[in-house]
């Protein structure tokens, strides 16, 4: 219904502790400014949503 939201998968380094994992929501709102919310995703209907698994590497780091 909405082709620009999406559902991302988050995470963020914590160092020694591990990651900070989240499942999110992006709504654009007047253009580039962007909502961001915690999401369940047990309740999202497949045939609505399109799967994406494209690996994003946003701080160049090296793989193992």
């Amino acid at each position: 219904q909405h082709p620009d939201n999406k559902i991302v998968f988050q995470m963020q380094d914590t160092g020694a502790f591990g990651y900070n994992k989240r499942t999110v929501e992006i709504k654009p709102f007047l253009g580039t400014i962007v909502k961001v919310s915690t999401v369940d995703t047990s309740g999202v209907l497949d045939k609505k949503w399109v799967k994406s698994d494209k690996f994003v590497n946003g701080l160049k780091l090296k793989e193992p």
